[in-house]
């Protein structure tokens, strides 16, 4: 089990729109689908995103993939509804065109089911130690325990950019 922490370049917040945070839950759901990954919880923040996963298949590297494929979806969004804000993403190295994420992305194993129930909890209260949720009721796009990422009941909050998805139990 591992804990992974993407961040957008610069610290940008990447992740305000709803759009996008909706391609990162419809990559998280392949993966799941796919079992690529069983996903135990996470967060998807203004400018970064926290999860807490299982890596099902070995043999693919689930970090650097979803990254990829993330950041192709989110050009071609930009491409479409949001030129401007594609700008500031261009890229000053000479293998891309564009660049969403700070190059290296933090993974950490969970070495205990203490420590790893550390981080449910943190990612529990992420959004609220930030200021991006005033109270648990209005976090935007909040998903209740045992719910899926797909569950059309998320709340809504103005002021937040926040995505927060915890199941009931955690497998170790």
């Amino acid at each position: 089990m591992y804990f992974f922490t993407a961040t957008a370049k610069d610290w940008k917040n990447l992740f305000e729109d709803d759009e996008i945070k909706i391609i990162l839950l419809q990559s998280m759901e392949w993966l799941v689908t796919n079992k690529k990954v069983q996903i135990h919880a996470f967060v998807i923040m203004p400018n970064h995103v926290h999860i807490l996963w299982t890596h099902l298949d070995e043999t693919y590297d689930i970090g650097a993939s979803f990254k990829s494929f993330i950041a192709s979806m989110i050009r071609k969004y930009l491409v479409k509804h949001n030129k401007l804000k594609l700008n500031l993403y261009i890229s000053t190295q000479n293998d891309r065109e564009y660049q969403f994420w700070k190059r290296r992305s933090k993974t950490i194993e969970m070495q205990n089911r203490i420590i790893a129930v550390q981080k449910v909890d943190y990612i529990h209260k992420n959004p609220f130690s930030h200021g991006a949720c005033l109270t648990q009721q209005f976090c935007k796009f909040k998903c209740g325990l045992g719910s899926s990422p797909r569950d059309p009941k998320r709340g809504k909050n103005n002021k937040t950019d926040a995505l927060f998805f915890r199941q009931n139990t955690l497998n170790l």
